[in-house]
């Protein structure tokens, strides 16, 4: 079927195959092909309704995303994504691999496994062990949850938590390591920056508020995008000062996921404990709002913390490049653009619009408010994983 106009599309005669304009409010209605004359019912005897329906909303789909994509781009200044498929992250993540292959594939970071800047693919990655961590902690997960109900041992519920909490983000840090095609940085140094940068971030964030008192003005609960991406940059900079070879834009991209992912792999700990106490406390269904929140928590990790933090360190390291950090760095305009959209976005997610706040009246723009926080921010980081590729390749034709 071919869609021609709003109200019409065309279908063929179930007898000779003639293609003809049939329109909309036909359907259901008995019609006759023009060319033999047989008496037929336009979507009774074939699916012409139902594919016109699915082709119009597939159309719209593809609308909205594409207009995301664009108000990203011309949000944060960056160029339009090429030569990137979706399959590219899905590249044989269960094909069988060897110790050894597993073993040089993670050994990274010193001076004899990272390669040299010439030897540097430029490529785009094509990241796998992502999958097989986000498996194997979904595997870990369900033993503890199973053996929780089986045994009724409360000593298993840290486990529960400790594991729903950080195998979303872990599995995340691990595909942004895999994007960071330098391999210059060590799963030692990545370990550090989820650990110290997360517990560091949530100091310095619950210190922001008890300073500016956010949360108590008009902003509320979207005062997080503010304060909590501060204190999440301003964390990562201080790490990556530390580390002063870590130019490239693929490394801000990384040590921005490592602390993102403690910092949410901590908050989300907090809130399924949380969750915990209440149950046991006032429904006395501990074990119901423990799962709740964990796999609340757990689907939408992967557009949070993670990811915008990355974006937005990436963000910074395409300002600074190869120059010593210097404060500035932090007002130039291509890095507050990044920043800026990814504030927007969790404040967005804390504003309570995407959760049906305002009912059904606003269900389209709703649902593209789903659409600009999920595609966008991982266009985004799409974006700055193409600058950082690109980065790359120019230094090697530079020759530095």
């Amino acid at each position: 079927m071919e869609q021609t106009t709003s109200s019409k599309f065309q279908m063929g005669c179930p007898r000779c195959g003639k293609r003809m304009l049939v329109s909309v409010a036909s359907i259901g209605k008995q019609g006759t092909c023009p060319a033999c004359k047989h008496l037929f019912v336009p979507g009774h005897t074939a699916t012409e309704a139902a594919r016109f329906k699915e082709s119009k909303s597939k159309k719209l789909a593809r609308s909205v995303v594409q207009q995301v994509q664009a108000f990203v781009c011309a949000f944060s200044g960056l160029k339009p994504l090429e030569g990137f498929h979706l399959a590219y992250l899905s590249a044989n993540p269960f094909q069988r691999r060897s110790r050894e292959e597993l073993d040089t594939y993670f050994n990274a970071g010193s001076p004899q496994t990272t390669p040299s800047l010439a030897a540097v693919s430029t490529e785009w990655p094509r990241p796998w062990f992502f999958w097989r961590l986000l498996i194997f902690g979904a595997a870990v997960l369900l033993a503890f949850i199973v053996g929780y109900q089986a045994f009724d041992n409360s000593k298993l519920v840290p486990g529960i938590i400790i594991t729903g909490a950080f195998c979303v983000p872990l599995a995340c840090v691990s595909l942004f390591f895999e994007f960071n095609v330098l391999r210059d940085i060590s799963l030692y140094q990545v370990l550090k920056f989820i650990v110290g940068g997360g517990a560091v971030s949530i100091f310095i964030a619950l210190a922001l508020y008890h300073a500016t008192h956010l949360e108590e003005t008009f902003l509320g609960a979207t005062s997080a995008g503010i304060v909590e991406e501060i204190a999440k940059v301003v964390t990562a900079v201080v790490l990556l000062r530390t580390m002063p070879h870590l130019k490239w834009i693929l490394n801000g991209l990384l040590v921005g996921a490592a602390v993102g992912a403690g910092f949410a792999g901590f908050e989300s700990a907090g809130y399924i404990f949380e969750s915990f106490v209440q149950g046991i406390t006032h429904s006395h269904q501990p074990a119901l709002a423990l799962y709740g929140t964990l796999f609340l928590r757990a689907i939408f990790a992967p557009f949070c913390h993670v990811v915008w933090t990355a974006a937005v360190v990436g963000g910074l390291w395409r300002v600074k490049r190869d120059l010593p950090f210097r404060a500035k760095m932090l007002i130039h305009p291509d890095f507050l653009r990044v920043l800026g959209f990814v504030m927007l976005l969790h404040m967005l997610w804390n504003s309570g619009l995407l959760w049906g706040a305002f009912g059904v009246i606003l269900f389209k723009v709703e649902g593209y408010f789903w659409v600009t926080s999920f595609v966008g921010s991982w266009y985004l980081v799409l974006l700055l994983v193409q600058e950082g590729l690109w980065q790359v390749r120019l230094a090697q034709t530079r020759g530095n």
